[in-house]
């Protein structure tokens, strides 16, 4: 299915959206989340938009129109598409739906750590939430991280309550490191560098080899993999950069041979077992 033309959406969106926040609002669940309905099981379209505004959706307001006409006049969606067919092509990935969105420009946290980026990701579809002055760069930096979350999960077939804290761990790790490959140091996301492996080592003892095994409904598996209270910030993220890193240096592999490896083999011949 590739790119869908989300755009045409959004100038709907923009046509009728009215001058009042509840009428916004309104208009963003009927032009946006009710053509969504088919993607996904037995979710509403308010269910759909309050996971989609969670997730870094745009919220309505005066300034949207102005944000969807700067991303529409980005070539965002020609960027995507290209993208998606040789990331598709390389990893012999799935044909699955790409929806891309304006992102929440008010979100403080999500435009000082991704300038403006974000991604929800599931085994048939992909979300892209982006703002209209992002470079191509950071576009396929985007993309490339978050098809490859798709195509893991894709090949792992396990459903939702099934993942546990290691297999979220890898799937972020494997992710940012297909970024390295693909385009670079530079351009891995700041969770990556935040602690080096020493220092990651540390709180994967500490933290997360006694929770590997937690299933993702668990609250504390969002907190170790994020960090909160009192475990550091983005710890599991980082983690699982450092795992999969040397994991793929000990066994001289690329991201396309080891998108199939369980994540307990990669853990096992990571420099993290003990």
């Amino acid at each position: 299915m590739a790119v869908v033309e989300t755009d045409k959406w959004l100038k709907d969106y923009i046509k009728k959206k009215g001058k009042l926040r509840v009428e916004q609002r309104r208009q963003q669940k009927e032009q946006i989340c009710e053509k969504l309905i088919p993607y996904f099981q037995d979710a509403s379209s308010a269910d759909i938009h309050q996971h989609l505004l969670y997730h870094g959706l745009f919220l309505p307001g005066s300034q949207d129109k102005e944000l969807i006409e700067s991303l529409i006049h980005s070539n965002c969606w020609n960027i995507i598409e290209e993208g998606f067919a040789k990331l598709k092509k390389e990893w012999d990935g799935p044909d699955v739906p790409v929806f891309i969105f304006p992102s929440d420009l008010q979100n403080k946290k999500l435009q000082a750590d991704f300038n403006g980026l974000s991604g929800l990701s599931y085994q048939d579809k992909v979300f892209l939430f982006a703002a209209g002055n992002n470079t191509k760069e950071e576009l396929q930096k985007l993309l490339t991280h978050e098809y490859n979350h798709v195509c893991r999960l894709h090949y792992l077939d396990k459903r939702e309550d099934k993942i546990e804290l290691l297999d979220s761990i890898v799937l972020e790790g494997l992710a940012e490191m297909a970024v390295q490959e693909r385009l670079g140091k530079d351009h891995l996301a700041k969770w990556a560098s935040i602690y080096d492996a020493n220092t990651a080592q540390k709180y994967f003892k500490r933290w997360l080899e006694p929770n590997l095994t937690l299933p993702k409904k668990d609250r504390r598996h969002h907190d170790l993999l994020y960090g909160e209270g009192f475990i550091p910030r983005w710890a599991g993220y980082n983690v699982g950069f450092h795992i999969v890193s040397s994991y793929m240096k000990n066994k001289q592999k690329r991201i396309k041979g080891t998108l199939h490896v369980p994540a307990e083999t990669i853990y096992a011949d990571s420099d993290f077992s003990s």
